[in-house]
């Protein structure tokens, strides 16, 4: 590529200077240039990639004899980190094409994506002014949830917003479910003992904190994961046109809502629950011939529930000892799996630096020299609040509510695909409740918040 400096002289004593790049006049010409479809598939690649590499890591477990993460960690890095050069990219595209700039017309469709991206920045200073730079750039060696990471997650939700195909949607949703049942076989093999690698001997620990939990270090962050791809197995029953696809989408969601309950975590559970109840109201709101397979789903959801609390007792026992701890209110400590004890001590810390926090990831020492075994107040809407500080945490919710709000809006507009997206992201901020972000699970979260974020453009209706 050549560049080649051109100087004009103007009226009076000043020059102009011209660069040209080649055949191109200036950077935004480049820019212009380069067709959408590049970032459509561009985008689509990476998410595919992210979702994979979860695959791959269950074939590395399963010839392996170790639980350390081997392909998932290098290969989610990499990923990412090709991921941020390409995100940015798409951003200056985006800005260099733009004829005329308008900050009504971006404030009218962008008002999310401004608000995360001042989260982001936000969440720099933060990073900056906490006490343990490195675990706030790095994070842990558990939980990796440093900023770094946080630019990866920024980078997954601009790849699904650069994703402009409904077909592409539709192979990211049918890859969520595939990847989560695969991973759900070892929640199969786990429940009837055989656990065995390609070796003969265990390939993965069965004590409390890894059984049920699939290739994740905790039940937790694997029903995380599950909740957003049982809702995608949940949309594509409704919106697949073939019998023979509905059925093998129905089979799935039996199969990882069996694995789901066994694995016990009761807030993905709700979850789930409350993203059936959502996403049947939209799509009846939508279109009022999808309400025969929106019956089956429910119907599915309550049969396989009841059988398989019949026999495990798993959920009546959750819904009772939750039930006990509403009724005894905020004054049990004790209550949601201890949350309760963890999210007031939060507000304690918050006091102490309510504008920029403690920075990622750090509260691992605080929270250990109050008596806790956690880290994290696991809500993940009061740790941004005490991690990030009190602003970025109204600068998510802001974004959160003014995408729904606008979504809510368009309601008839949109089409199946993105009001499936939108149950996805639905059932997995209630999950967020009780739940935290790790470095494997997050990214897939922001990757469907991404995809929902292009609600305002033409391909979404």
């Amino acid at each position: 590529m050549k560049i080649k400096v051109e100087k004009k002289a103007n009226k009076g004593s000043k020059e102009k200077i011209n660069i040209k790049i080649g055949k191109y006049d200036s950077i935004s010409d480049i820019f212009k240039s380069i067709p959408d479809n590049f970032w459509n598939i561009g985008g689509f690649i990476f998410m595919m990639l992210m979702l994979l590499i979860l695959c791959a890591e269950e074939v590395y477990r399963l010839f392996s004899m170790t639980q350390k993460y081997g392909i998932f960690n290098i290969s989610f890095f990499f990923i990412g980190s090709i991921a941020e050069i390409f995100a940015t990219l798409y951003i200056f595209s985006q800005f260099y094409k733009e004829e005329k700039f308008s900050l009504k017309k971006i404030l009218k469709n962008n008002v999310w994506d401004i608000l995360l991206f001042a989260m982001l920045i936000w969440s720099a200073v933060s990073t900056y002014t906490a006490d343990n730079l490195y675990v706030a750039t790095k994070g842990t060696w558990y939980r990796k949830d440093g900023f770094y990471t946080y630019l990866i997650y920024a980078a997954m939700y601009v790849c699904g917003k650069a994703v402009t195909s409904d077909r592409f949607r539709r192979y990211i949703l049918r890859t969520f479910s595939t990847v989560c049942t695969l991973l759900s076989l070892w929640v199969l093999f786990q429940y009837n003992g055989h656990i065995y690698n390609m070796f003969g001997r265990y390939a993965h620990n069965m004590d409390i904190w890894t059984k049920y939990a699939s290739i994740f270090y905790n039940t937790n962050h694997y029903a995380y994961f599950m909740t957003l791809a049982i809702m995608a197995m949940v949309g594509l029953i409704i919106i697949e046109e073939k019998l023979i696809y509905k059925v093998i989408f129905l089979a799935m969601f039996v199969f990882n809502l069996w694995a789901l309950i066994i694995n016990d975590t009761f807030g993905g559970y709700i979850a789930v629950m409350a993203g059936i109840i959502f996403v049947s109201i939209i799509f009846i709101i939508k279109d009022r011939k999808k309400l025969v397979p929106i019956i089956l789903i429910c119907l599915t959801f309550i049969i396989t529930s009841v059988c398989v609390d019949a026999k495990t007792h798993i959920l009546s026992n959750d819904f009772g000892v939750t039930y006990g701890d509403a009724k005894a209110g905020i004054s049990n400590d004790a209550g949601g799996t201890s949350r309760i004890g963890l999210w007031k001590q939060a507000f304690r810390f918050m006091k102490d630096r309510p504008v920029f926090g403690y920075g990622p990831d750090g509260l691992w020492s605080l929270y250990y020299e109050k008596g806790f075994s956690s880290d994290r107040p696991h809500n993940e809407f009061i740790q941004h609040a005490v991690y990030l500080g009190i602003p970025a945490a109204l600068m998510y919710i802001g974004a959160i509510l003014s995408l729904f709000i606008y979504c809510i809006k368009r309601i008839k507009k949109l089409n199946v695909l993105m009001l499936t997206i939108g149950g996805m992201v639905c059932a997995y901020l209630v999950s967020s409740f009780f739940g935290n972000t790790m470095y494997y699970t997050a990214p897939y979260y922001f990757m469907t918040l991404g995809m929902l974020s292009a609600c305002h453009r033409k391909d979404a209706l």
